[in-house]
Order: C-alpha cells, then sequence, then structure tokens
C-alpha cells in the first residue's frame, strides 16, 4: 500500500464515513444514520475498525454521526497521538481542522457569531476527548488512490449498516 506522503506528521490515519436508512430526506421526521470507522498506521497495518452497533440507529442526522463517530475513533488512540481523519464531507474536514481553543471561546458559536454550532454537545465531547487526550487532529478528502479505495470500502460498510437498522440479526442484509 501507497504511504500518505500528503499527511506527513500523522501516526494515525482515520477513515470516517455515515450513512442513513432511506437515503437523505430533507426535514425526515425521524431520520436514521449509521457510521463506519477504519483505523490504520501509517504503514498501513489496521489498528482496528468499527461500525454503529447492530440494528440500533447510531444518531439521527449525518452530520451528527459524524462527529460522534469521530469521538469513539479519539478514544481508542493513545494519548498524545497524531491522527489525520479522511472523509468525504468537506464541511467536517474544515471544522475538524479549526482550532478548537478558538471553538471553545466563542462557546461553540459559528465564526459569524450568528448562531451555535449544529450538535454542538457532541463537539464538545470531542473537544474534551482531544483536549484530555492531547491528540493533534487534522483532517481532509482521500488524497491518494489508496486512500480513495479504503474509503470506498469504508461508505459501503456504513451504507450496509444503515440498511440494517431496525432489522432483526437474522434479517441482516451482509
Amino acid at each position: 500500500m501507497e504511504n500518505a506522503q500528503e499527511h506527513p506528521t500523522a501516526e494515525f490515519l482515520v477513515w470516517i464515513a455515515t450513512s442513513d436508512k432511506d437515503g437523505h430526506k430533507l426535514f425526515d421526521p425521524a431520520p436514521q444514520s449509521a457510521f463506519a470507522i477504519v483505523c490504520r498506521k501509517r504503514d498501513w497495518s489496521l489498528v482496528g475498525s468499527q461500525t454503529s452497533n447492530g440494528s440500533a440507529a447510531a444518531s439521527d442526522y449525518n452530520a451528527r454521526a459524524l462527529v460522534i463517530a469521530a469521538n469513539i475513533a479519539l478514544q481508542r488512540m493513545p494519548a498524545g497521538a497524531s491522527i489525520h481523519i479522511i472523509t468525504d464531507q468537506d464541511w467536517f474536514s474544515g471544522m475538524l481542522n479549526d482550532s478548537r481553543s478558538e471553538r471553545m471561546k466563542r462557546n461553540y458559536m459559528r465564526p459569524n457569531l450568528k448562531s451555535k454550532y449544529s450538535y454542538e454537545n457532541e463537539w464538545r465531547q470531542l473537544d474534551l476527548t482531544a483536549n484530555e487526550r492531547g491528540l493533534k487532529l487534522s483532517s481532509s478528502r482521500p488524497i491518494t488512490e489508496a486512500e480513495k479505495r479504503e474509503m470506498a470500502e469504508v461508505k459501503e460498510a456504513a451504507s450496509q449498516c444503515a440498511r440494517n437498522i431496525g432489522r432483526p440479526h437474522s434479517d441482516w442484509d451482509i
């Protein structure tokens, strides 16, 4: 596998993807989302992977599920680690690349100071985890062909989890 030279200081690469059960429907009164995470060391050796739990939804909307999944991944990283999170969601990468201290100083108000962050409590928990564990974070879309292939597999795992929300284990689509 290729090394991710684009992320030279990252010790760990973490792919995160989400999917919702019935496809995104604007203003869905009861959305349900699932997530998938894969973590590798710089040499591409697998550290671990996780998907949302069984037939239960991980979250309501995909955006919230991304923050929850990132926090789960960070909780499993060694203290002081440098982590690069790979996602196909530019808004999420942008927020992860923003200064945690600035986010906290603004009390989780958006930079324009006109509204609070969506899923403020989840962002607070993510920042608390990263700060307590001394983690250094960066994020981007997949860059190399190997990263893109891994992202496609993680997205498929998230989709598979989403299809099984609300279904008994014996009826899972795997």
